[in-house]
C-alpha cells in the first residue's frame, strides 16, 4: 500500500476537482455500494468514467494527468464516488474490486472525515492524495459528517 500526498500537479488537481465538484457534473444514484447488490441503507452517487475496455464519459480526456502518473498496461474501471454527508460515520460494506490482480487507485477530492480502510489500516480523506493498494484486498469507504458528501476517483487497472 502506498499513499502520495500531492498526488497530482495543483493545476491539475484543481480543474478535476472543479470539473466534478460543481453543480452542473452528473453523478447517478446508487442504492447498492458495492457490486454485489447487496441491499443496505447507504446510498452513493457515481459518474462511469470507463469501464469494459472504452470511455463512458466526457471526462476521460482529463484523467489523462492521473494515467499518465500510474502508466497502467491496462485500465479496468475509473469511476467517480460521491458518498453524500451523514449524521455520523457510516461504514460500508468491506469488499474487493476484482477478484484477480489488479491495482487500486483513490484519490480523494475533497478534505472531510471519511477515510478507506485497506484490510486494518486507515487512511484518511485529504484532497489530491492517493492511495494505491492490491484492488483484490478487502477494504471498505465511509460517508462523513463535516461536508456536504465525500468525493474521490476510484481507478482500477493492470
Amino acid at each position: 500500500m502506498k499513499i502520495i500526498d500531492n498526488f497530482l500537479k495543483q493545476v491539475d488537481f484543481d480543474f478535476i476537482k472543479n470539473y466534478i465538484i460543481n453543480n452542473n457534473f452528473p453523478l447517478y444514484y446508487q442504492h447498492f455500494l458495492t457490486d454485489d447488490k447487496e441491499e443496505s441503507s447507504e446510498c452513493s452517487f457515481t459518474h462511469i468514467i470507463y469501464k469494459n475496455h472504452m470511455p463512458h464519459s466526457d471526462l476521460y480526456e482529463h484523467m489523462q494527468p492521473i494515467i499518465n502518473l500510474i502508466e497502467p498496461k491496462a485500465l479496468l474501471r475509473i469511476k467517480i464516488n460521491c458518498y453524500p454527508k451523514t449524521s455520523k460515520i457510516i461504514y460500508h460494506k468491506p469488499h474487493i474490486d476484482f477478484d484477480f490482480d489488479n491495482k487500486a487507485l483513490i484519490l480523494y477530492l475533497n478534505n472531510n472525515d471519511g477515510y478507506t480502510t485497506v484490510e486494518d489500516k486507515k487512511v484518511e480523506s485529504i484532497e489530491n492524495r492517493a492511495l494505491i493498494f492490491d484492488g483484490n484486498k478487502k477494504h471498505f469507504s465511509t460517508s462523513c459528517t463535516n461536508e456536504r458528501a465525500r468525493f474521490n476517483i476510484a481507478i482500477n487497472y493492470l
